[in-house]
């Protein structure tokens, strides 16, 4: 059972200390800034008649991480002014606040502080990953429902050391784990590469989180990573490192960095003749216009949403501030919003007060156990308090992010349908898209019970040069189906590492073991395979188990 972690533990797992004075970092209230609601002039005398209720929006407006501080706050703004049009909630309007704390972990709780003096009962933010660490700490003491849209560290939501849930805490992005798990699978797995090299940030939270995971998996599937290099804060020459990296001889780098340091990185691997492809996470967001075309040619980065995704949201947000949204930031503050109010109309249903502890408790119940349909997908949330939802996968097409690819899911219903995305993100458990993804898939045979499953049908990575079939045998007893194989082919079953024909020719009688699955790959005839240290190779290069 994962326990409720009280404030100094979650603070000396995350390694912040808050300070209890005030800074002038958190400048910004309801009625003064951009960020406003719709109801912001006349916020104070809505509030002393009840008629408000306040949600804190926190985030850099100012410094070197303002693009994506702005954009989560201009999401989320948005999303709320709109409740707000369509009569708010419960009769109700959400007045806004917001504060500056300028990319500070410091400023950021004195901001949060003050805006629990202020009387907010729900709090969208953090937006980056140290700060997030804080102020999840402190608001731990007030038991405040908080969302942060963007902050990836595992630690924001869960303590794996201790198995611990921070329970007030959740966030709209996916973490740090999966993007480095993922980016190393579509290298791997997707794109062929087989010697990777990491450049990172060192002692940041999110640059070393993707790159030890992208790391371990990697290396787990078989890859090799010939070189980790890091830099420190304020670096602005990484020739060095590039130069090392280029004599390592890898396939592909990945770069776990801010759009900032990856524009400068890039550039000066064309300098030294480091002319790979390179892969990001999600802080590769905003990139463009930091690095030329030919410098993104063949890069790819995960994000958590695709321009064209949704047009609805995209053409709100220019009617509302007078541009296209700037980054995938803005998506995820409008989703997290959403989240939060989600929690707020479930806890204005059952009439509480709006700002007591059992307001804040039915808030936080009502996310831990809904179902967000948002822009950046439907998710609902896992025991961790992290969205279970696919991630897109984009490259660059003339300098510009497109969408490549998603990730599968498991859970949730996937993504609105939209021409942009590829069919394979509606596959999901909880929706209906299973029901034709199984039909599609699974076929008889001539042996009554016995159904054998395309497995290509459902490998979203791997370039299926080969049929591959998983048959079942749910009897007691061994039975023999017909197999078709065509103009001939060697049918080896790679669970049970033995052939089950060689050089079939048409319509053949294969045995399938009692209670037994094969799965079975088509082989030209005279295939030869290599097994070494658990994975099997043919002689053309293709891996069919890892």
């Amino acid at each position: 059972m994962k326990k409720m972690i009280t404030r100094r533990q979650f603070m000396a797992a995350a390694g912040v200390v808050a300070a209890a004075s005030a800074l002038t970092a958190c400048g910004g209230s309801s009625a003064s800034t951009a960020a406003s609601s719709a109801a912001g002039s006349t916020a104070g005398s809505a509030a002393a008649s009840g008629s408000t209720i306040k949600v804190g929006v926190l985030g850099p407006m100012t410094g070197d991480v303002s693009v994506y501080g702005l954009a989560v706050i201009n999401g989320a703004s948005l999303y709320m002014k709109q409740v707000n049009a369509d009569g708010g909630v419960n009769g109700k309007q959400l007045e806004i606040i917001t504060m500056d704390e300028q990319g500070d972990a410091t400023q950021a709780v004195t901001c949060f502080t003050k805006m629990c003096d202020q009387g907010i009962t729900a709090l969208v933010g953090d937006v980056t990953t140290t700060p997030t660490l804080a102020v999840a700490a402190e608001s731990a003491d007030y038991n405040m429902p908080m969302v942060t849209a963007s902050a990836t560290a595992e630690a924001v939501t869960y303590d794996a050391e201790t198995d611990t849930v921070n329970a007030n805490v959740f966030r709209a992005t996916f973490t740090d784990p999966f993007q480095g798990i993922k980016m190393a699978d579509y290298a791997y797995k997707k794109l062929g590469y087989t010697k990777a090299a990491v450049i990172f940030l060192k002692g940041a939270d999110y640059n070393e989180g993707l790159a030890e995971n992208f790391v371990t998996e990697f290396e787990s599937l078989g890859g090799t990573v010939v070189d980790q290099e890091s830099y420190s804060e304020g670096d602005v020459d990484f020739k060095t490192q590039l130069t090392t990296i280029l004599g390592k001889g890898p396939e592909v780098v990945f770069c776990p960095n801010y759009y900032q340091d990856v524009g400068q990185i890039l550039a000066q691997a064309e300098s030294v003749g480091l002319n790979v492809p390179f892969l990001g996470g999600d802080g590769w967001d905003g990139l463009e216009g930091y690095a030329t075309a030919d410098q993104l040619k063949d890069a790819y980065f995960c994000a958590n949403y695709a321009k064209g995704s949704n047009p609805d949201f995209e053409n709100a947000y220019k009617a509302e501030y007078g541009e296209e949204y700037p980054n995938g930031f803005a998506p995820l503050g409008y989703d997290a919003a959403m989240t939060v109010v989600y929690g707020i109309k479930a806890a204005e249903e059952q009439g509480l007060e709006a700002g007591s502890d059992e307001y804040k408790q039915a808030v936080i119940d009502a996310i831990a156990g809904g179902t967000i349909q948002g822009i950046t997908g439907t998710f609902t949330f896992d025991e961790h308090h992290n969205p279970v939802k696919s991630t897109a996968i984009l490259t660059y097409v003339d300098g510009k992010p497109e969408l490549k690819g998603m990730s599968p899911v498991a859970i949730g219903d996937g993504p609105k349908w939209n021409e942009a995305n590829p069919p394979e993100s509606m596959f999901s458990v909880y929706s209906t898209a299973p029901v034709g993804i199984l039909g599609a898939t699974v076929h008889t045979t001539d042996v009554e019970g016995v159904l054998r499953l395309d497995a290509n049908a459902t490998d979203f990575y791997a370039d299926k040069p080969y049929p591959v079939w998983l048959i079942y045998n749910p009897y007691e007893k061994e039975v023999k189906i017909t197999y078709d194989a065509g103009e001939g082919a060697d049918l080896y079953d790679v669970v049970a590492r033995e052939y089950v024909a060689r050089d079939a020719q048409g319509r053949v009688k294969i045995t399938i073991p009692a209670d037994t699955a094969r799965l079975v790959y088509e082989l030209p005839t005279g295939t030869v395979l290599t097994e070494s240290e658990g994975r099997i190779t043919t002689d053309t290069g293709h891996v069919i188990l890892y």
